[in-house]
């Protein structure tokens, strides 16, 4: 019969790893600009396809 153990992990602190060393920036940034931008275009988007055909029948 099988049995499952949890492994027990120490708790990170300070963002150290082992003995001290800081880990390394892997390039992971958050830009905020960027996505408001893509998001703002994306609602644009689906603003001016939503509101097309009626242009069309009004002209």
């Amino acid at each position: 019969m099988a049995k499952n153990f949890k492994k027990s992990t120490p708790p990170n602190t300070n963002g150290n790893h082992g003995n001290g060393q800081k880990l390394p920036n892997t390039g992971d940034v958050n830009n905020v600009g960027m996505t408001l931008i893509g998001i703002l275009l994306v609602l644009g988007l689906l603003v001016y396809s939503f509101f097309k055909p009626y242009r069309r029948e009004r002209q």
